[in-house]
């Protein structure tokens, strides 16, 4: 397990760590959690850049789920539903078509309590 790790992104519903020894990431998103080489995350970031929510969407228009974005796993009977809210959650906390810093995080993603006095 890696013991010094730095925040590259986070949301309400998760987190995006990088292992400052080992170079590895460790992404939190919901329920789901996954450890990561850099060779994976280009990878992965490049899968969910070419995601099209609009034909899975009407792939699925008749079933009963909720979430109808599948993203595959290596287990062939497990599969990662989102819905299209989650999808762009995810792909913004991996950083996937951001174009500046200010692009990764916005306020409606803090999940913090204003106070005003």
């Amino acid at each position: 397990m890696c013991q010094k790790m730095t925040v590259i992104n986070h949301t309400k519903n998760g987190f995006f760590l990088q292992c400052e020894k080992c170079k590895s990431y460790q992404v939190s998103f919901g329920n789901i959690y996954l450890e990561l080489t850099a060779k994976e995350l280009t990878h992965f970031q490049g899968f969910l850049a070419q995601l099209d929510p609009d034909h899975w969407e009407h792939v699925y228009c008749n079933c009963t789920i909720k979430r109808k974005i599948p993203i595959p796993t290596l287990q062939s009977n497990l599969q990662i539903m989102l819905n299209r809210a989650e999808l762009e959650e995810f792909k913004n906390l991996l950083n996937v078509n951001a174009t500046n810093a200010a692009a990764l995080i916005t306020a409606e993603n803090v999940d913090y309590t204003v106070v005003l006095n």
